[in-house]
This record gives C-alpha cells, sequence and structure tokens, in this order.
C-alpha cells in the first residue's frame, strides 16, 4: 500500500471523482483497485472529449494530482472481463 500521505491524496481523488461524476450517461465507472503505490480508476466512454471535460471539471478546484490518463478500445468489456476472472472464487 502507498505511504499514508500519498493514499490520502488518493482518497481524496477517488472522492472528488465519485461526487462529481456519479451522474452521467456518457461513462461508465468500471472499477478501481489500489497497489504498487499507484490507483488505478477505470471508466468505460465513447465520448473522451465530453469525458475529459466532466473530469476536469469534477478536479478543478484541487491542487493538480499526478495522474496519467490513457483511452484505449475495449468493445468487449475484455479488460473488465479478466478482472472479473482473476476475483471469481475457484
Amino acid at each position: 500500500m502507498p505511504p499514508k500521505g500519498v493514499n490520502e491524496r488518493m482518497i481524496l481523488l477517488e472522492g472528488a471523482l465519485e461526487s462529481s461524476m456519479s451522474n452521467s450517461d456518457i461513462f461508465t465507472h468500471v472499477y478501481s483497485r489500489t497497489g504498487n503505490n499507484l490507483k488505478e480508476l477505470v471508466y468505460y466512454t465513447t465520448k473522451q472529449d465530453e469525458f475529459m471535460k466532466i473530469l476536469n471539471g469534477a478536479l478543478e478546484k484541487h491542487d493538480v494530482f499526478p495522474i496519467e490518463i490513457n483511452f484505449y478500445e475495449d468493445r468487449e468489456w475484455t479488460d473488465f472481463k479478466k478482472v472479473l476472472k482473476d476475483f471469481k472464487k475457484k
């Protein structure tokens, strides 16, 4: 797990996104995971420009977060299916 201060910033980031981005029909929050000093927040959208406007609006009143944003195509939700399989009971 990340150091306490880093974890607190991660929680602040996730809370800001959750409270500002929970009611939208242009994206879906699929999952979040934390490990190796990182927090990964996964959203699925078909409207990247609109998603970025909402994301920036959600964070505009906060100090800058050291985040990296990647977009890639996953029409079949393959990434999410892999996460579900990883946590499936054996």
